[in-house]
This record gives structure tokens, C-alpha cells and sequence, in this order.
């Protein structure tokens, strides 16, 4: 493997306003990150591993059109639901790798629903959650052959 590029990155915000009203999975808009295009992906109600029991969410990657022939890209990620009320938001932070293969990385049990409901934990007020993406590092790298 080589080191194609190095990138430095960004931060994406999510309001998610009317949450209760939310019946399925939703994407947030796409969002660019150093040429690239994201989005994310939240089960209210949680998916696979997690559903009934925890909120569910991944980071997506749009366009795979640049993972050809063995480059895989590698992506430092936290991902957050911001406590509105004493700023102890919940945060998860790891390394994903994307590839022709792999779109999309994430948490199936990102948040028991048992603390997002509860009106002390301060991640849904007014009905409103608001998410947070920071892509902290990124890299391609390329199989030699």
C-alpha cells in the first residue's frame, strides 16, 4: 500500500427538527467534504443490531467513483448528538474504511432510546436533535501490486 493523498477536513451540523414525527430511517442533505460528497443516515428507532432499543446512525459516502482499482479511503470520523442543555453530548469517534464494497460505516446502537427520551439527558429539546459530523482525518491509500 502507498499513501495517495493526505486531506484536511470539516465539520457538518444536522438540525433534525420534528423528530417524534420521524417513522423511518432519514438522511441529512449531502455535504462536501474536500471534494467529496457525505451524508448521514439516522434510524430514530434503530436498525439492525440496535432497532427497538437504540437510535441508529452512519456516515455515508456518495461517490465511490474515485475507489477503483484498490484504493480504499480511510476516514477519522466522530460522530455526536449534542446535549442542548449541559453540553454533554454523545459522541462516538473511530476509523472507517470506504471502498467500492463499503459505503457507509456507523453505529447501529449509537444512543439507548431510553437516554434520548429522557427530558434530563438534554438531546432532544423541543423536539429537535441536533447531530454533528466531524471528519478529523482522511486519507487514500493504494494497493501496489
Amino acid at each position: 500500500l502507498s499513501l495517495v493523498e493526505k486531506e484536511t477536513l470539516r465539520t457538518f451540523n444536522w438540525p433534525v427538527y420534528d423528530f417524534s414525527q420521524l417513522r423511518s430511517d432519514t438522511y441529512s442533505q449531502s455535504f462536501p467534504v474536500e471534494g467529496r460528497s457525505w451524508k448521514l443516515r439516522l434510524y430514530p428507532k434503530g436498525n439492525l443490531t440496535g432497532q427497538g432499543k437504540y437510535l441508529s446512525l452512519y456516515l455515508y459516502l456518495e461517490d465511490l467513483v474515485d475507489l477503483t482499482g484498490g484504493r480504499k479511503l480511510y476516514v477519522d470520523c466522530t460522530l455526536s448528538i449534542k446535549d442542548q442543555l449541559s453540553g454533554n453530548d454523545r459522541k462516538e469517534t473511530v476509523g472507517f474504511w470506504f471502498d467500492m464494497n463499503n459505503d457507509h460505516r456507523g453505529f447501529d446502537m449509537f444512543l439507548p432510546l431510553a437516554e434520548l427520551n429522557n427530558p434530563t439527558k438534554g438531546y432532544k429539546h423541543a423536539d429537535t436533535l441536533f447531530i454533528e459530523a466531524n471528519l478529523n482525518e482522511m486519507f487514500t491509500l493504494q494497493e501496489i501490486n
